[in-house]
Formats: structure tokens, C-alpha cells, sequence
């Protein structure tokens, strides 16, 4: 009898729950595809810089970005009633406006492609905030993200010591350990820097943390040097009272005297201050406005692209922008400078909004006392000046990556102030 009852009773509520997660055989075997799915989309991410020097055939090669692009609307209509704003109403007329002037400047349809890599933008930003495989495994993710770029930062070692002469010819790697461009796989090794300092993924934090300073050095970039300082000065800064960091300050900055003494005396290490030097002043001509720019690199390029395009703008090109590759109408190239490709694209009217969306980000960040969003502004705020973020694939999936990563950060140090607080 009591058999008969259980038998019952347990089919009774078997058939209850049929459809569920504990019954539904189907759900397990999902998952893992989802999961796999998800892998795959970010190692495609990642890799996306060196994939070119893989030995895989150039069929399968062409083949992955299009496999990239079905993963990631995949994952986007898979979540595309969660979270509807009237930012994906507005979002779409003014891509879409975009299209046309700038199918009117240039008369191709080449524009559509170029509006399809800034709405993926948007598209990985919405998949990694709402993707339910991602929320419920984050940790497993971020660390499999980590090792991700790890692992391309020894293949990007390996690579050039080995074939350092070809890919001179072919990825303008030179003395740079990086195949492909330095700047957008530097960003990369930021990421993961940044993911290191602020979520508790790894359990040996320093070592993580060495290996991805010493990945960014690698890229020999000026834009990677001057963004890891705000990183690591806003991060470890935070973790002191008012107290420790005037004392801290203080000995830093005669530390750093000392030091720049020292190594000017010594002739090994005064060439290597010579560069850091050098390094100093194409930064000051970046951001300055003079009419000569001397050095003879990547930033006297950038300007004269910036010089060729707004000298060439009429009146209403400034208001309403150039549309979508509007710019081949003035150059053959987009300004390595997304400040300067906002107005071409957007015009004033465009740049205002955006500039609203970053200028309400960071008020909101401050008022929360959110440190990695702050952290992230300024990264993204540095490449601005010498990188199309928006345009790369690569530099387009991390900034959405991060972007979105804000939602799961909790900020230990103002919830530990509102517990004290509360229990004043």
C-alpha cells in the first residue's frame, strides 16, 4: 500500500512538473549547447585580431565572421523581449537615417555593412546584460575570458619571435608582439586587466594581474600606456582611507623623483627614459591644437586624416554628419580618432547625443560611488583619441563587454559604509 501510494503520488507530481528544469530531460542537453554556444562566441571574440595567422584554411577563415554574426543575433533574439527601452526604438531610425545620407554621399551600399558593425555594438551589449547562460555562470565565463586572453598573449609571443620577419610584411607587427593591429589587442589585455581588479574570478589575483601589465608593455602602444594609469590609479587608490592615500601620494611622488634621477644617470636605462619621453611628447601633440605636428608616426598620420576630412565638411555635413562611409566622399579612409568619426558620421547633432549618454553615465557612476564604471569611462575615453572603437570587430565586442559587466558590479566598499550606517 505505502509502495502503491508513493507511486501515486510521485506520478502525480511528475506529471505536475512535466516541462520544468528538474523534469524536462531536453533542458540539460540545451543548456550545454547554449553553453558551448557562448564559448564559441567568445574564443571567436577574442581571437578575432590573430585569427589570419592561424594555419586554417581561408574558406573556413572567411566563413568565421558570419558564423560570429549568426551567434550573436542568435543570442539576441533569444532575449529580445527582456528589457525593451526606447533606446532600441530610437537606436534603429537613427541607424537607419545614417544609411541613407550616406548612400547619398557615396552612392553604394557599403554603408549597410558599416552600419551593421556599429549595431553589433549594441547587439553585444544586449546579449551579455540579459543572456540568462551568462547571469547564472558569469564567474565561469569572466574566467574563461581571462584565460582566453592569456592564452592569445602567449600565442602573440610565440608568433613573432618565431615569424617575426613575415609578420612584419604582413601585420605591421615589427618589434610589437601583437598580430594584428597593437592598439585593439591591447584593449584586449585592458579587459582582462580590468575584470582581474574588479571581480573575484581568480584566486591568484597578482599573478593574473603581472601577466596582463606585462601583455600591455608588449603591445608597445602609446594609447595602452596612457590608459593603464588611470586603471590602476583609480583601483588601488579606492581601497585606502582618506589618510593612506595622502600618505601614499606623497611617498609616490617622491619616489618617482628619485627614481628618474636614478635611471638618467645610468646610460642602459637613460635611452629607455629617452623613449618614455618621447612616448610623453606624442601624447602632447595629440592633444594639442598646433598646425604642426613633427613627430613621425601613427599620431601625425591620425591628424592629417582629422585635417583632410573637417576641412573638406561644408555647413550641413557639420549639422547632420556624412551618413555611413560619407567620409570616401572627402578621404579614402575613416580618422583613426572616434571623436572626429562621430562628427563625420553623426554631425553635431549626433555627437550631442552621445556625449549626454557618456556625460550621464559618469554623473550616475559618481553618485553611486561606482569605481568601475569610472575605470571603464576613462579607458574607453583614451582609445577614443586613436582608435575607431566602433568600427574593428575586437574593440567593438570589449567596449560592449565592459559596458554591460557594470551591471554585476557591486562596489564592496559603499556597501560595507551603508552597513556601518545602519548599524550606527
Amino acid at each position: 500500500i505505502r509502495l502503491c501510494l508513493f507511486i501515486y503520488f510521485w506520478e502525480k507530481i511528475r506529471n505536475d512538473m512535466q516541462g520544468t528544469i528538474i523534469f524536462d530531460k531536453n533542458y540539460h542537453i540545451k543548456k550545454q549547447f547554449l553553453e558551448l554556444f557562448f564559448y564559441m562566441f567568445i574564443i571567436l571574440s577574442v581571437f578575432d585580431q590573430s585569427r589570419e595567422a592561424f594555419p586554417i584554411p581561408n574558406v573556413l577563415n572567411s566563413m568565421i565572421p558570419l558564423i560570429r554574426d549568426v551567434l550573436i543575433l542568435y543570442f539576441f533574439i533569444r532575449n529580445f523581449s527582456k528589457k525593451i527601452n526606447s533606446l532600441f526604438v530610437l537606436l534603429p531610425c537613427m541607424l537607419f537615417f545614417m544609411v541613407i545620407i550616406g548612400f547619398l554621399n557615396i552612392h553604394s551600399i557599403k554603408v549597410v555593412k558599416e552600419m551593421w558593425n556599429y549595431l553589433k555594438f549594441f547587439l553585444i551589449y544586449y546579449v551579455f546584460s540579459n543572456e540568462e547562460i551568462f547571469i547564472s555562470n558569469r564567474k565561469k565565463f569572466l574566467l574563461f575570458y581571462l584565460r582566453c586572453v592569456l592564452i592569445l598573449f602567449i600565442f602573440n609571443v610565440i608568433v613573432v619571435f618565431c615569424f617575426s620577419a613575415f609578420l612584419t610584411r604582413l601585420f605591421s607587427a615589427g618589434l610589437r608582439l601583437t598580430v594584428g593591429n597593437s592598439s585593439i589587442v591591447s584593449y584586449l589585455y585592458i579587459s582582462a586587466l580590468i575584470i582581474v581588479l574588479y571581480f573575484e574570478v581568480v584566486r591568484h589575483r597578482i599573478i593574473y594581474i603581472v601577466m596582463y601589465i606585462l601583455a600591455i608593455v608588449s603591445t608597445v602602444t602609446t594609447t595602452a600606456f596612457v590608459a593603464i594609469i588611470p586603471i590602476l590609479f583609480i583601483y588601488f587608490v579606492t581601497q585606502l582611507n582618506i589618510k593612506q592615500k595622502v600618505i601614499v601620494l606623497f611617498f609616490t611622488f617622491i619616489v618617482l623623483c628619485v627614481l628618474i634621477n636614478v635611471i638618467s644617470s645610468i646610460s642602459l636605462l637613460s635611452s629607455f627614459l629617452d623613449y618614455l619621453k618621447e612616448k610623453g611628447e606624442q601624447l602632447f601633440e595629440l592633444l594639442s591644437f598646433n598646425s604642426d605636428i613633427s613627430s613621425v608616426g601613427t599620431l601625425s598620420a591620425r591628424e592629417l586624416q582629422k585635417r583632410n576630412l573637417l576641412s573638406n565638411m561644408t555647413f550641413m555635413d557639420y549639422i547632420f554628419g556624412l551618413g555611413f562611409s560619407g567620409y570616401n566622399k572627402y578621404i579614402d579612409f575613416m580618422v583613426e580618432n572616434q571623436f572626429i568619426t562621430f562628427i563625420g558620421l553623426f554631425g553635431l547633432v549626433g555627437v550631442f547625443f552621445v556625449v549626454f549618454i557618456l556625460a550621464r553615465f559618469f554623473i550616475t557612476s559618481i553618485f553611486t560611488v561606482n569605481v568601475y564604471n569610472l575605470t571603464i569611462i576613462s579607458v574607453f575615453l583614451c582609445y577614443c583619441y586613436t582608435l575607431v572603437i566602433f568600427l574593428p570587430y575586437a574593440s567593438n565586442f570589449v567596449t560592449a563587454f565592459l559596458f554591460a559587466l557594470s551591471n554585476f558590479y557591486i562596489n564592496t566598499n559603499k556597501n560595507r559604509f551603508y552597513i556601518m550606517r545602519k548599524n550606527i
